[in-house]
């Protein structure tokens, strides 16, 4: 889901997703899923390819390279008409019009059907995207793959989440180096706020993946795990040089925690050429980004009482709800550190004071319907 034009039509357009250079070169290459490595996407699994259990998945498996069948396409009025109340008083609810387009994709590794819907809201700088998973068996690692661009070094983008619970950075070794992938993190590091993740460095102890680009030259991969709540959990990245921030809203019970993926020329072999500076947020259900067999056996997250798959049956679909969205910030507008969450808006507040209001169905992540 790439490029994505917020606001199209106004006076200033925001364009928050990563397409990766090579889309326009005639070389393509050998990893399905970096041929078309953009914006965001769907992965069952989540996380690197390979063979466990007597299936072979590539990497993000097949919802993530694969083609998917045109269902259905319409639109129709909905988000409700008449009075809400979510503790800040009542306030009158218009009906809008919703577009959406639905699409099914049928697995071979794993047989089984998933359904994808996805849906704009007239007056909503946002999107809303729906999976339901149908005729699996077995445990599973999914979640969504939010790619977006990289901010200039001198303005850079500024990462926040909801409250957490807790974090490590991804198993990488030197042997990496071998293949021309530089990583500045410490693996297996676990960590408690995003101001200060263990690094490789003796003399930059910890380093600071709330901003970003950093680290140029290196490539870094961290989870973190939000804490589940009667609102939806959230990321956030402030773009202050395009005066904008991107959002993203999910149950943290079922896609209960973050990866995040920050590239800056760190990997150097063919397709990147240490050329790609892009930051994934990915909101997931995994052992970081291992894949299949390292998130369904014992790791160090499951080992502490945190899932990193989800246990999938025929008897019973399964749901996974999702929001993306856009709002432009004032002048001055730096981290986020809080969400309130009112009838059919959310605020954020920043560090400084300010704030920025988006209007979004965010009841969408529990109810999954966008029809009242």
């Amino acid at each position: 889901m790439a490029p994505v034009s917020f606001f199209a039509g106004a006076s200033v357009s925001f364009e928050p997703y990563y397409v990766s250079p090579w889309q326009c070169e005639e070389k393509t290459p050998a990893d399905p899923v970096l041929q078309t490595l953009r914006g965001d996407f769907f992965c069952l699994p989540f996380g690197a390819g390979g063979s466990y259990g007597g299936e072979y998945h590539d990497s993000h498996g097949e919802t993530a390279i694969r083609e998917w069948d045109l269902e259905d396409a319409g639109r129709f009025e909905a988000v409700g008409s008449g009075e809400a109340d979510a503790g800040r008083g009542k306030k009158r609810v218009e009906s809008r019009t919703v577009r959406h387009i639905d699409f099914s994709l049928s697995t071979s590794a794993r047989p089984g059907t998933v359904h994808k819907s996805v849906s704009l809201v007239d007056g909503h700088a946002a999107v809303y995207v729906r999976h339901v998973l149908e005729g699996f068996r077995g445990a599973m690692p999914l979640g969504h793959h939010a790619t977006l661009k990289g901010a200039p070094e001198e303005n850079p983008a500024l990462v926040s989440t909801s409250s957490l619970r807790y974090g490590i950075t991804a198993p990488r070794e030197t042997s990496y180096h071998a293949r021309g992938e530089y990583y500045a993190l410490r693996p297996l590091a676990e960590f408690a706020s995003l101001r200060a993740v263990p690094t490789v460095w003796s003399e930059n102890p910890t380093a600071d993946l709330s901003v970003f680009p950093a680290r140029p030259g290196f490539v870094d991969i961290a989870q973190v795990f939000q804490q589940p709540g009667e609102v939806p959990a959230w990321t956030t990245v402030t773009f202050p040089s395009e005066g904008f921030l991107w959002y993203s809203l999910k149950d943290a019970r079922v896609l209960p925690s973050t990866v995040l993926w920050m590239e800056n020329r760190g990997r150097h072999q063919q397709p990147w050429n240490g050329r790609n500076c892009c930051l994934g947020l990915e909101d997931v259900c995994s052992f970081v980004a291992e894949g299949l067999g390292p998130s369904v056996v014992d790791n160090p997250v499951r080992s502490r009482g945190l899932p990193t798959a989800v246990e999938l049956s025929p008897a019973q679909p399964f749901v996974v709800n999702y929001v993306q969205g856009v709002v432009a910030v004032p002048e001055g507008f730096r981290r986020v550190v809080s969400v309130e969450f009112g009838p059919q808006e959310i605020t954020f507040h920043d560090e400084s004071g300010f704030r920025a209001t988006a209007a979004v169905a965010h009841e969408f992540v529990d109810r999954g319907t966008l029809s009242g």
